[in-house]
């Protein structure tokens, strides 16, 4: 019964509406006068309208020509898009580090453009590489940071490159049933990068990068005493740093081929 009634009640109030319009319009055709008035307000509503938006256009041309050609922040949003999946020594990635980056750039513990291409190289130990942009934190006119999730998962090849002590011939010992139950595993790392820019130069001269690797290890293992046992010797650290032994014999950096793996192996 209430639905019949509402359904009554949406057609009255649909029929009053009908003839509200249908007064107006009666109005209109008996006196072309407001016809006209009403075609010239609408008219010039538009013009002012129009009027606004090519002021507000100016604005906008005006202020992009005024803007630096480069800053911090289109630097750093750059090279978070780049590094998005890795680096694969693409043209646009040696680029980027040759034409943004400073000479001297301080990347973590290391110097140049180089030691940022090196760390991106050695991710490609691990497997299905993805580094998510979450935020940026603003610290002043020259520094900017990046927060970021950074997800991998540890392969064979992770192990064999990154935890060499945790491999056994037949995983019987404590190392190697950590190495089983790491193998396959998908991480996901909360971090920052810190970027520092010089505007005489027009170039970013700091880059420091962290994530939390401690956290999701410790998360699968369950205990500090084999957490510490994965990280006493392997060649990153809890804070997701490489082992700066790594930077002392440069990997030469150019284009990557079809033909030619990115990937650096030890041994």
């Amino acid at each position: 019964m209430r639905a019949n009634n509402a359904v009554v009640d949406k057609v009255l109030e649909l029929s009053e509406e009908r003839k509200h319009l249908q007064q107006v319009l009666n109005r209109y055709l008996r006196n072309p006068d407001d016809i006209a008035t009403l075609f010239a307000t609408n008219i010039r509503n538009l013009r002012e309208e129009i009027d606004t938006l090519e002021q507000q256009r100016q604005h906008l041309r005006t202020s992009r020509a005024l803007e630096p050609p480069n800053d911090v922040w289109r630097a750093a949003a750059e090279y978070c898009r780049l590094i998005r999946h890795g680096l694969h020594l693409t043209s646009n990635q040696l680029g980027f580090m040759r034409d943004m980056m400073s000479p001297n750039v301080v990347f973590n513990a290391a110097y140049g453009p180089e030691a940022i291409m090196q760390h991106w190289f050695f991710m490609n130990w691990f497997g299905e590489v993805d580094v998510e942009l979450k935020g940026w934190e603003m610290t002043d006119g020259n520094s900017l940071v990046a927060i970021t999730t950074t997800s991998v998962t540890i392969t064979k090849h992770t192990l064999r490159n990154v935890f060499p002590h945790l491999r056994t011939i037949d995983n019987s010992d404590r190392n190697g049933k950590l190495a089983e139950q790491l193998l396959l595993q998908r991480l996901v790392m909360r971090g920052s990068t810190r970027f520092e820019w010089d505007d005489s130069t027009c170039r970013v001269t700091r880059v420091i990068a962290q994530s939390d690797m401690m956290t999701p290890i410790l998360h699968l293992l369950g205990n500090l005493e084999d957490v510490s046992r994965v990280f006493e010797q392997a060649l990153i650290s809890p804070e997701f740093q490489w082992n700066q032994m790594l930077y002392h014999n440069p990997i030469p950096l150019r284009c990557s081929s079809p033909t030619h793996s990115p990937v650096p192996r030890l041994y």
